[in-house]
């Protein structure tokens, strides 16, 4: 038979079982963001653009000037100001390379698809 319990007993019992437990302790972040290698020495930035974009539309504005380098934070000159931009939205502009252009190209591969149909054409005869 279930004996029933007094509340102030059972609040009690709580109250002592709250301080038994101990939350986990914190552990200090040690590992470092990923940062482009590039960025650190880059004279031209592209900035992501955070905004809901058409699929033709590159995901990155610029090339920007490089201003100044703090250490989360870098200062581009976008046309006639200066504007301080996390590095996360940030990518080493490389000379010659556009930041929408794709780094592989399919004129560049060597693999060529095999053709379905024959490059002569057929000839119907009339009967």
């Amino acid at each position: 038979m279930f004996v029933a319990e007094d509340h102030t007993n059972l609040l009690h019992r709580l109250w002592q079982f709250r301080w038994t437990l101990y939350p986990v302790p914190l552990r200090p972040s040690t590992t470092a963001s990923y940062i482009e290698k590039d960025l650190a020495t880059c004279s031209h930035v592209y900035r992501r653009c955070d905004r809901v974009r058409w699929p033709s539309e590159t995901p990155y504005d610029g090339p920007f000037r490089n201003v100044s380098r703090e250490p989360k934070n870098f200062r581009i000159q976008r046309g006639t100001r200066e504007e301080a931009v996390h590095m996360d939205r940030l990518k080493a502009a490389v000379p010659g390379h556009s930041a929408g252009q794709a780094l592989w190209s399919p004129t560049l591969c060597s693999f060529t698809f095999p053709t379905l149909f024959p490059s002569v054409p057929h000839t119907y005869s009339s009967s």
